[in-house]
């Protein structure tokens, strides 16, 4: 059972389904806008565009992410950042060479969609939300660009999780780190 969108007043998240939805959505009224309807009906269009793997909306940071597959390997993914201030940018992130004990909370993101895309992790959105929440406190004037130690945020959960006897919680997050 997936979530249609997550969101708490500072990030919002939209999963892959209800993204993919609208991705395609927008492209089809684009399509209709620009290409002949024959180049439509065979998706041939101007605007196909990659399948998007998720949405984070970062309030606290000021910037929009999207997650997008490409066809550079299973790992590799296009992310579009979009910022308050209007700057747009997008470049190539290759989610197995990202070190979660000192990257920036995008390339965090992406890793953690990686690894829940293939089975890895339970639920990125929400490992995403909490690891957020932890720089929030740990570094109150991070910037988008911050990087930080996520994976000792989660070894120290973990070791938490098992002293108060969560297991259940325990084994999820066993899991996660085993590839994160």
């Amino acid at each position: 059972m997936g979530i249609g969108a997550v969101g708490i007043d500072y990030y919002s998240y939209i999963s892959s389904a209800e993204a993919g939805k609208s991705s395609k959505e927008e492209s089809l009224m684009k399509s209709k806008q620009t290409d002949s309807f024959q180049d439509i009906l065979t998706n041939k269009g101007s605007e196909t565009k990659q399948e998007m793997l998720g949405r984070y909306r970062d309030n606290v940071l000021g910037f929009t992410a999207e997650i997008y597959e490409t066809d550079k390997g299973n790992s590799v993914y296009s992310v579009k950042i979009e910022y308050n201030d209007g700057k747009v940018e997008t470049k190539e992130i290759d989610a197995d060479s990202i070190d979660a004990a000192n990257c920036n909370s995008i390339d965090l993101f992406v890793r953690l969609k990686h690894l829940e895309k293939n089975g890895k992790c339970d639920n990125a959105f929400m490992n995403h939300i909490l690891a957020r929440v932890y720089m929030d406190y740990r570094t109150p004037d991070a910037t988008a660009d911050t990087n930080i130690n996520f994976r000792g945020w989660f070894e120290q959960q973990l070791e938490l999780e098992k002293s108060q006897g969560f297991w259940n919680a325990s084994s999820k997050l066993e899991k996660l780190l085993m590839y994160l």
